[in-house]
This record gives C-alpha cells, sequence and structure tokens, in this order.
C-alpha cells in the first residue's frame, strides 16, 4: 500500500489521502480532461486476516464527486449513462465502471496512480461526449447489472451469475459477515470521517 500512496502522491499531487487505515486507502482529487474540472473519490483495499476472518481485497472503487454524477442526456433519451455500477438506492453515488473486472485488466501488482486515475480520465472524456452526443466512444464491455447493485459488494453479473473476485469467490459471500460489511463501509463517505486506524482494529 505504502507503494500506491507513493505513486498517487508522486504522478498526481493534487490527490489527497483522506484515509490511511494502512490496508485500506482514500483518496479526493481533482481532473480535467477536457471542458470540465471533476473532483474524485477512489477507495482501495488490500486482503488481510482479522483473526480467523479473511477480508477479502477490493478493486479500486471510484466515485464522482463534484459535479454530481449526470445519469441521463437529451441525446439518448431513456438510456441512463454506460459504464457505471448503478447504484439503484442513491443513483448519484454510483460508481464508475473504468475496467472489465472479468478480463484482468487491473491487479494489485499495478499502480492505481499509472492505471486507475488515467482510465478514470479516458472515462471522463466519454462522459463528456455522451452529454453531447449521445453517443459512447469510449468502447470497452459494458457488463450487464444486477436489478439492485447498491451495496457496495454488489458486482456485475455475467449470464446471469455473478462474477468472482480474484481468487475465484464471489464477492457477495461477504455481505452476511459482520465484519465484512463494516469493512465494505470503508468505502463510503461517512467511514472516511472516522479516525480508524490498523491499532483501531
Amino acid at each position: 500500500m505504502r507503494e500506491q500512496i507513493a505513486r498517487m502522491r508522486s504522478r498526481f499531487p493534487d490527490f489527497r489521502l483522506t484515509f490511511d487505515g494502512g490496508w485500506c486507502v482514500n483518496w479526493v482529487g481533482h481532473v480535467r480532461p477536457l471542458c470540465q474540472r471533476y473532483e474524485l473519490r477512489i477507495a482501495y483495499s488490500l486482503g488481510r486476516w482479522i483473526g480467523d476472518i479473511w477480508v477479502a481485497s477490493i478493486r479500486p472503487q471510484i466515485w464522482l464527486v463534484d459535479p454530481a454524477l449526470e445519469l441521463y442526456t437529451e441525446f439518448a433519451p431513456g438510456e441512463r449513462v454506460p459504464h457505471i455500477y448503478f447504484d439503484s438506492k442513491h443513483p448519484l453515488n454510483s460508481r464508475l465502471c473504468v475496467f472489465d473486472p472479468q478480463s484482468d485488466e487491473w491487479d494489485s501488482s499495478l499502480a492505481i496512480a499509472d492505471t486507475i486515475v488515467p482510465w478514470v480520465i479516458d472515462w471522463l472524456v466519454s462522459y463528456e461526449g455522451w452529454h453531447a452526443t449521445g453517443k459512447w466512444t469510449g468502447g470497452g464491455r459494458h457488463p450487464a447489472l444486477s436489478e439492485d447493485t447498491s451495496s457496495n459488494q454488489a458486482q456485475p453479473l455475467l449470464n446471469g451469475v455473478a462474477a468472482p473476485n480474484k481468487t475465484g469467490v464471489a464477492i457477495a459471500e461477504l455481505k452476511f459477515s459482520p465484519l465484512a460489511t463494516a469493512v465494505s463501509r470503508a468505502f463510503t463517505p461517512s467511514l472516511s470521517s472516522l479516525n480508524w486506524d490498523s491499532d483501531y482494529l
């Protein structure tokens, strides 16, 4: 995790570390791909043992903070913006889909600053184009999603089957564990305001 933090500081000094639990981090920062300046939040967690419970690693999660995510455009009536993990309970809190988790496009050996942030910038270019024309130019496979992806544990569905995480265990299995639920809250704005470090755990 130290390498991820150092690389982000080096490449994107505007991204400030708003939470650092040693194994779970949260950055907030700005990018300007074309016309608009965007504030983003990126959260990432490494896998680790807490007692006898394994808390799985969670790939980087990305949210558009400001301006708020605009889900629709007049140029594509009735169509929601592509390439998001739609949160049905809090639609404006839907996460951005910047890589295909099923194609192993990203793993923990890759620097978030060298991959995720540039991919988000590409996503935002397509997002601006989609709002201007109704056409998504970014390409990529857009996985079908379950109707309720409001949980941070929700993953894309492929042919109706929940996508497994990197180790082949469906992430949804963790949602019944109170500890896993608490850890998943590391990716909501409320947790970033807590002083939750490794000593606390």
